[in-house]
């Protein structure tokens, strides 16, 4: 009768390879970035920015007003003196694992924030040239959105565990906080109204 035991050498050879697969694995877990497939945690813009640190890297959910700049996009709330900078996957290196969600909630978003309104001429009735005079131009409108993303800090702590504030993300780094957005959901144009403007030229 043969025997279905193996030749210490064939065993010495699965449990080495059986070692090597188990070591491969423990490593590419330690190496994949957890925080951007994780579910979402529900924050508040000033939640985060009390204290950047503990969200970053981290997928988040918050409910924010956007307002877009001519040099940035801005998710904000009332209740706090900050803002935290919003950018898109495509605009960072390294790029994120994940990319924007270009769903019909994006090109709502879309729409309501490149809305504009620029000031009369002075003696006309019609508004001036868009092309040439984008920084003079207002918004039409706020952006009231749940915005899901990954959130970066600039805040560090030193070695005594205080932390130290150095912001590093756009204009004038002047964020301590960034989100890069992945997805958008129940979005509203919320109106202003503006004093002297004249309804956009339409190109």
């Amino acid at each position: 009768m043969e025997s279905n035991r193996q030749a210490p050498e064939e065993e010495c050879a699965v449990r080495v390879w059986g070692s090597t697969l188990s070591s491969a694995a423990i490593v590419l877990s330690l190496l994949s970035p957890a925080s951007e497939s994780s579910q979402p945690q529900t924050a508040t813009v000033c939640k985060v920015l009390v204290d950047p640190a503990k969200y970053d890297r981290k997928i988040i959910r918050l409910k924010a007003r956007v307002t877009f700049d001519w040099e940035f996009i801005e998710a904000w709330d009332e209740s706090c003196k900050e803002g935290i900078l919003l950018v898109y996957p495509h605009e960072i290196q390294p790029r994120p694992s994940f990319s924007l969600v270009r769903d019909e909630q994006y090109e709502r978003y879309r729409q309501f924030l490149e809305a504009r309104e620029y000031p009369r001429k002075a003696g006309s009735s019609t508004s001036i040239d868009t092309r040439e005079d984008f920084t003079e131009s207002l918004p039409l409108h706020e952006v009231e959105a749940v915005l899901t993303g990954r959130l970066d800090s600039a805040d560090v702590r030193d070695n005594k565990g205080r932390m130290v504030h150095k912001a590093q993300f756009g204009h004038l780094n002047s964020y301590r906080a960034r989100l890069v957005l992945q997805s958008l959901s129940d979005v509203k144009a919320i109106p202003r109204n503006p004093k002297n403007v004249a309804p956009q030229v339409q190109r």
